[in-house]
């Protein structure tokens, strides 16, 4: 993810992404991973494990709380 830029950005091996992050419709947390809807029918997962620190974590749920806040 871009904060500065505004943009989300989902790489895979077979295709890359990107959304505006006005186009996320709801942002949601839990124990063990990051929701982030882009539609209502899907959306990206980002699990907690993907971050090797734990203040890395709490940056990142601290940014994107902050930038998908409606």
């Amino acid at each position: 993810m871009d904060f500065e830029a505004g943009t989300l950005i989902d790489k895979s091996e077979k295709m890359t992404l990107e959304f505006l992050f006005s186009a996320v419709q709801a942002f949601y947390e839990t124990d063990t991973a990051c929701y982030i809807y882009i539609q209502p029918q899907g959306g990206i997962i980002i699990p907690n494990h993907v971050f090797l620190k734990t203040d890395e974590l709490l940056a990142f749920r601290e940014h994107a709380r902050n930038a998908f806040q409606k």
